[in-house]
């Protein structure tokens, strides 16, 4: 028996690179709908996929100024009425649907039957380009150093700027090359007081009269009940030094820790996302990182 065409949610292993500011949730467990969003560069694309079972379907933008559709079938060109028909084989099948982010701004991507009756819908933000700056830092006291090459921390913040421009059209630029950050004394191993080294890193990186930069991402050893510590008002991020072989797990916390800097100070009881408070690893945005990393796009 066929059923209604649907929306076939992207599913992606937490720390894969193939996360392209899609995000799936439920309102509650037993919820079968689930909501779909899907961030759009503007001038750029995304691609949503619906599974057609016996009856053709309409897929259409609800204001295709911000957003419009197009099919496989037309090469990916834009129908002049802005909607795409989809019309089954035999079996059931998945049609690929392309959404072009025309103008900055908020729409939907609506799934129909045939008399017009609404299948599913996916929330769209189409969001201009935002930049940023960051600068590196090695931390150092007066008996240890992070365990982090200046070669690793580049690397770290390269996968971290690309997950930010798939997830958020947000562009992260490094501000010169890794700095060491000699803090005078002994901080311990590990160090004790994380939250209070957070605003002694920020004088101590001021008085070093480099060139400001946006966020400041400090590695170091081993931090006391965390693997990281940030500021928003600061700017300043501690990540600590993972184990050998952990740097997917140690990108995830960067990646983490600099979203609390762009002002997103909670978690997420959900794991395997990027903000979950339980610890578990993931590189998933959820749509409020998206909209507090990037604002833009907020409205159609």
């Amino acid at each position: 028996m066929a059923r209604p065409a649907r929306i076939l949610p992207k599913v992606f292993p937490p720390l894969s690179d193939e996360h392209d500011g899609w995000f799936s949730e439920r309102r509650s467990p037993s919820d079968n709908a689930a909501l779909h969003f899907q961030m759009v560069p503007i001038a750029g694309q995304r691609f949503v996929t619906i599974q057609v079972d016996g009856e053709a379907c309409v897929v259409s933008s609800r204001n295709p100024v911000v957003a419009d559709v197009a099919g496989g079938d037309t090469g990916f060109v834009p129908t002049a009425n802005n909607r795409v028909v989809l019309t089954p084989p035999g079996a059931p099948f998945p049609f690929i649907v392309r959404v072009g982010g025309r103008r900055v701004g908020r729409t939907q991507i609506v799934v129909s039957d045939m008399s017009g009756a609404q299948l599913g819908v996916v929330d769209i933000s189409v969001k201009s380009e935002i930049r940023q700056t960051y600068r590196l830092w090695a931390l150092k006291d007066t008996k240890r150093r992070t365990t982090r090459t200046n070669q690793q921390m580049v690397s770290i913040m390269n996968a971290v700027a690309a997950i930010y421009k798939a997830q958020a059209n947000v562009t992260l630029q490094q501000v010169g090359g890794p700095e060491e950050l000699l803090i005078k004394g002994d901080l311990g191993d590990p160090i004790v007081s994380p939250s209070l080294l957070v605003p002694t890193a920020a004088v101590a990186i001021k008085f070093q009269n480099k060139a400001t930069a946006n966020f400041d991402m400090v590695s170091t050893w081993n931090l006391q009940i965390a693997v990281g510590k940030s500021n928003d008002l600061l700017g300043v991020c501690l990540v600590g030094d993972y184990k050998p072989g952990q740097t997917l797990q140690e990108t995830s916390t960067y990646a983490h820790e600099l979203c609390h800097a762009f002002g997103n100070g909670g978690h997420v009881t959900s794991p395997q996302l990027m903000m979950s408070g339980d610890g578990s690893d993931s590189f998933q945005m959820t749509r409020l990182d998206m909209d507090t990393i990037n604002p833009t796009g907020l409205r159609a």
